[in-house]
């Protein structure tokens, strides 16, 4: 989890700048610019999604609240 989160910051970094380079018209987007902004939002959104997948396939650490620890103590036998 922790990789695909790395890989999706870094693609949503790395677009974040391409689009402040482009907006405060240090440069012009091209055919190379664009292919690489389509590639980078394609990684991002991958990421993005194998994220989502395993949140919701593993949504985490079960709680057990200490009143139903107690009470599975009192039902077990004592030796």
């Amino acid at each position: 989890m922790t990789a695909l989160h790395s890989e999706f910051a870094t693609a949503e970094g790395t677009l974040k700048r391409l689009y402040r380079l482009v907006e405060d018209g240090n440069d012009e987007p091209d055919d190379l610019l664009r292919e690489r902004l389509s590639a980078l939002r394609a990684e991002r959104d991958l990421a993005k999604a194998a994220f989502g997948r395993i949140r919701v396939g593993n949504p985490g650490s079960t709680e057990i609240a200490p009143e139903l620890i107690e009470r599975f103590g009192r039902v077990l036998p004592r030796t």
